[in-house]
This record gives C-alpha cells, structure tokens and sequence, in this order.
C-alpha cells in the first residue's frame, strides 16, 4: 500500500473519532503498531467539515503515546535537534489553548456533585464559571486569594477558577475567627471569598478593613449559577 492510500485509510479511520469519547480514542491509539511511520500517523489526522478543535484531540493522543517512544536519553538532553523538536512541539500545545477552561468539555453533565441529586455543577457551568472569573485587581498581577466555603462543588470550582489566574489559598472557616484571622495574615492574602454568613460568624467586618482584605461574597444557586 502506498502512502497516498495508506493516509486516506487512517484518516477514514480516524474521522468517526471526533463524536467518540475520550477514552475511546485514547484506547484506539494505543492500538496503534508502534512501528508505524509517526509522521504518516500525523498528516492522517483529518480535517473536519467545518473549524473545529476536534483534530486537537487526535494531535494530543498521538503525542502522549509516542512520547513513550523517545528514547530515554532525548527526554532530558536539553540540546541536540531531538531537544530543539521536543521544544517546539511544546511551544505548539502551549500556544494552542489560552487558560485552564480550554480544557474543561461543554457538556451538560455533572462534573461536581453534592449528596443531593439535583444540586450539581456541570461540566459547562464549570467550564463558564473558570472561563469568565475575574476578580478586581490592579496591573494583570496575580494576588493571594483566601476561600472560606462550604465544602462541597461551591468551594471546588471556586478553588478551580481562583487557582487558573491567581494564588488561592483555601482556608478552613471552622477554625474560628481568631484563628481564621491569623490564617489570612500568615497567607498575605489580598482578597476573601466567602459567603455572608461566614463573614458574620468569623467577624471578618470591621477586621477586614482595618487589615486592608478586600471581602468578597460567593453565591451559588445549586446549579450552575455561580457569582461575585
């Protein structure tokens, strides 16, 4: 078989991957004869009909199985023109995305769940929760944030969002408000977030602006409604 045909018949194969799930596509690329031209098994990734990043998936499957492929040595020289090509394809899966959500699936199924069945966030409510959060801060830098909520899918996507484009620092709010308090001097943190019961209970008012913390309130609806 020559090449020509041997490319139309792995992008024929490929195509029905797009509308497969993840684990589908990794377990088919495992099955992959590791003798196989690798460059061919890139130019068969096919195009599809209309701009979509579906051929990431194929892209990102491919790299992480092949890489298993290197041999030893090229995974920690860090020059020589494997080094140069490891590099550049680095550069490549990095420029691809733009921030954490890129990786999080639009899809309407729960992603983090509490003991009640109706009370979930979904992949996509997680995924425009991280996508737009946003706090108020000066000069693009990335301050300490503390986070005293509930445990449960509240605190873990705001431990999500918080963490993509700042410093979180998680901090227990049963501690008590003196010890709370010391908490959020000993962390630096420069932003709180909480819900306004905890404000209250922890005394965080007065304290706060004395301390110059900014406070700023959490509320989640049990769904996927979740704002500053």
């Amino acid at each position: 078989m020559n090449t020509h045909s041997q490319i139309r018949r792995l992008s024929g194969f490929w195509t029905k991957f797009y509308t497969s799930p993840e684990l589908e596509v990794k377990q088919s690329i495992q099955s992959i004869d590791p003798m196989i031209d690798k460059a061919l098994l890139l130019r068969s990734i096919p195009a599809p009909l209309e701009p979509s990043h579906l051929p990431l998936k194929l892209l990102h499957g491919f790299l992480t199985e092949l890489l298993q492929y290197l041999p030893d040595d090229s995974k920690s020289r860090s020059e020589g023109e494997v080094a140069v090509f490891v590099k550049s394809t680095s550069e490549l899966a990095k420029k691809s995305y733009t921030a954490f959500s890129d990786f999080l699936i639009d899809d309407a199924q729960p992603a983090l769940r509490t003991t009640q069945p109706d009370k979930y966030i979904s992949h996509r409510g997680l995924r425009e929760y991280v996508k737009n959060f946003r706090l108020p801060v000066e000069n693009n830098s990335t301050p300490k944030v503390a986070i005293a909520l509930p445990n449960g899918p509240f605190l873990e996507a705001t431990c999500i969002a918080t963490t993509t484009y700042y410093t979180s620092a998680p901090i227990n709010p049963a501690v008590g408000p003196e010890q709370f308090q010391a908490d959020i001097r000993q962390s630096k943190s420069s932003f709180i977030l909480t819900t306004p019961d905890y404000c209250d209970k922890l005394e965080l008012g007065a304290w706060t602006t004395f301390s110059k913390v900014n406070v700023i309130f959490v509320n989640w609806d049990g769904r996927d409604n979740i704002s500053l």
